[in-house]
C-alpha cells in the first residue's frame, strides 16, 4: 500500500502488519480513510499518515458493563490486540501514551454500537519500554499498562 502526504506529488510505501488484502479504500478527507478487505475486515486511519488499524466487532453476546481488557500478547513485539466491551452505543477513543504521559498514537475516535471490539496496535516504530493505553467511552475511562520488547 502507498500513501501520500502532499496531494499525490510523492508516494511512500506504507508497511502494514495487518493480515489480508484491501479491496477498496474510501477517504472522507486527507485524514479519515477506511479500507475493506477479505474476510469482512474493515481498516481505518484517523490521521492520514498513521498505519491503518484493524477494528473488528467480534461478539454476538449481550455486554452488561464497560470493560477494557489486558492487551494480548503482553509483552509484545511488534503487535498486540486491545479488546474492550461497550454495553451501549457511545463515542469511543482509544489512545496510546508513553511512560511520562505523552500521547503517542490515537487508535480510534468514533461512535460505536454496543458490543465487544478489538483494536490491533503496532509498536514497530517505537522503542522497547512500558506504554499505556486508555479508553474513553462516554463517562467510562480506564488505563492499562503494556510492555513492548524488541
Amino acid at each position: 500500500m502507498y500513501k501520500t502526504t502532499n496531494g499525490g506529488r510523492n508516494w511512500l510505501i506504507q508497511n502494514s502488519t495487518l493480515p489480508g488484502v484491501v479491496y477498496s479504500l474510501w477517504a472522507f478527507n486527507d485524514s479519515l480513510v477506511w479500507g475493506c478487505g477479505n474476510g469482512g475486515r474493515i481498516w481505518h486511519t484517523i490521521r492520514g499518515g498513521d498505519t491503518l488499524t484493524n477494528i473488528n466487532n467480534n461478539s454476538t453476546s449481550v455486554i452488561k458493563d464497560f470493560k477494557l481488557y489486558q492487551n494480548y500478547p503482553n509483552p509484545f513485539n511488534p503487535t498486540t490486540n486491545i479488546k474492550f466491551d461497550l454495553p451501549k452505543d457511545v463515542q469511543v477513543s482509544v489512545k496510546i501514551y508513553d511512560m511520562v504521559g505523552r500521547e503517542i498514537k490515537t487508535l480510534a475516535i468514533e461512535f460505536k454500537t454496543a458490543g465487544r471490539y478489538s483494536v490491533t496496535f503496532s509498536g514497530a516504530d517505537l522503542a522497547s519500554g512500558v506504554y499505556y493505553y486508555k479508553i474513553k467511552a462516554g463517562e467510562f475511562e480506564q488505563v492499562r499498562k503494556m510492555i513492548l520488547l524488541k
